[in-house]
């Protein structure tokens, strides 16, 4: 069960938001600077649902411009800390690309106060959806895997294995 959770987290991980360079940061992005808690909820494919405590810490870069994104998640022994960078594509205000550090960028979207996002790990298809609401951070990650039934005009269903879902709020300081 560790190994799920761990797994699990992981590939939530890969779909975070992590920060934006603070010169272009003209509006949304300004506003998700600070430390945010609270729960997730990984309902798995069993339909098992595991709490895990999740930090956010938005913070602004040293010498750079862009914002870090640190996600920790859990406590203790199992906690899993993940850093990454969400960059601004030039030109482009509602594109972004999360970029993990390690030779992954993942391809973000901003429309309005929210981000999404959506990409494949073998068969597995992951979409990702960030909102801000004033003082709570929302995120809703989905997993889904081939059905494998026959459909016809070429259409390819998939099932949802995963959800993982919190609602954040921000820390005062």
């Amino acid at each position: 069960m560790v190994f799920a959770y761990r797994a699990t987290v992981s590939v939530l991980a890969l779909t975070v938001l992590a920060a934006t360079p603070i010169a272009q940061d003209n509006g949304l992005l300004s506003k998700w600077h600070g430390t945010w808690h609270g729960v997730m909820n990984n309902t798995i494919k069993s339909g098992k649902t595991m709490k895990v405590p999740v930090v956010f810490e938005v913070l602004p870069s040293k010498g750079k411009a862009d914002l870090m994104w640190r996600k920790t998640y859990g406590e203790g022994d199992k906690k899993i800390v993940k850093d990454y960078r969400l960059v601004q594509l030039p030109k482009h205000k509602d594109r972004f690309v999360v970029d993990e550090q390690n030779g992954i960028k993942l391809g973000m979207r901003k429309v309005g106060d929210v981000m999404y996002g959506c990409f494949a790990i073998k068969k597995q298809v992951y979409t990702a959806r960030y909102e801000l609401r004033k003082d709570t951070l929302t995120f809703e990650i989905t997993v889904a895997e081939p059905s494998g039934e026959q459909q016809p005009h070429g259409v390819q269903d998939y099932r949802t294995t995963v959800v993982q879902a919190a609602t954040l709020t921000r820390k005062k300081d």
